[in-house]
Protein backbone atom coordinates (compact mmCIF):
# COMPACT_ATOMS: atom_id res chain seq x y z
CA UNK A 1 0.00 0.00 0.00
CA UNK A 2 3.06 2.34 0.52
CA UNK A 3 4.03 1.85 -3.37
CA UNK A 4 0.70 2.90 -4.22
CA UNK A 5 0.88 6.06 -1.92
CA UNK A 6 4.05 6.90 -3.81
CA UNK A 7 2.65 6.21 -7.11
CA UNK A 8 0.18 8.59 -6.10
CA UNK A 9 2.34 11.50 -5.11
CA UNK A 10 4.75 11.23 -7.98
CA UNK A 11 1.38 11.66 -10.27
CA UNK A 12 0.55 14.87 -8.60
CA UNK A 13 4.01 16.21 -8.67
CA UNK A 14 4.61 15.28 -12.12
CA UNK A 15 0.80 17.38 -12.68
CA UNK A 16 2.37 20.06 -10.58
CA UNK A 17 5.27 20.18 -12.30
CA UNK A 18 3.47 20.30 -16.24
CA UNK A 19 0.93 23.37 -14.47
CA UNK A 20 4.30 25.24 -13.37
CA UNK A 21 5.64 24.35 -17.33
CA UNK A 22 2.69 25.75 -18.85
CA UNK A 23 2.41 28.33 -16.64
CA UNK A 24 6.26 29.32 -18.06
CA UNK A 25 5.32 28.44 -21.33
CA UNK A 26 2.61 31.33 -21.01
CA UNK A 27 4.42 34.11 -19.09
CA UNK A 28 7.59 33.50 -21.63
CA UNK A 29 5.48 33.19 -25.13
CA UNK A 30 3.06 35.74 -24.14
CA UNK A 31 -0.63 34.42 -25.68
CA UNK A 32 -0.11 32.33 -28.28
CA UNK A 33 -2.54 29.76 -29.17
CA UNK A 34 -2.66 28.49 -26.01
CA UNK A 35 -4.84 31.55 -25.19
CA UNK A 36 -7.25 29.03 -23.65
CA UNK A 37 -4.59 27.56 -21.27
CA UNK A 38 -3.11 30.63 -20.28
CA UNK A 39 -6.24 32.48 -19.44
CA UNK A 40 -6.00 31.77 -15.39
Amino acid sequence: MSSENRKREMLFSLFDLALDILDYACNYKGVTNRDMVCEN
